[in-house]
């Protein structure tokens, strides 16, 4: 497992309903050798989206 940036959590928590910065979370676990991670998150993203049941 790969330890994220600090400064990319810091910008997830100051806007947390803003998923750009996640997703370049996504990116980053994605082209440092964490896709499970990556897919995790942009899953979550992906169902922020759908509307509620």
């Amino acid at each position: 497992m790969v330890a994220i940036d600090p400064g990319f959590l810091e910008k997830i928590f100051a806007d947390p309903a803003d998923d750009n910065h996640r997703l370049a979370v996504c990116d980053w676990l994605t082209e440092n050798g964490d896709p499970a991670r990556a897919e995790l998150i942009q899953l979550q993203c992906d169902g922020d989206q759908l509307p509620p049941v």
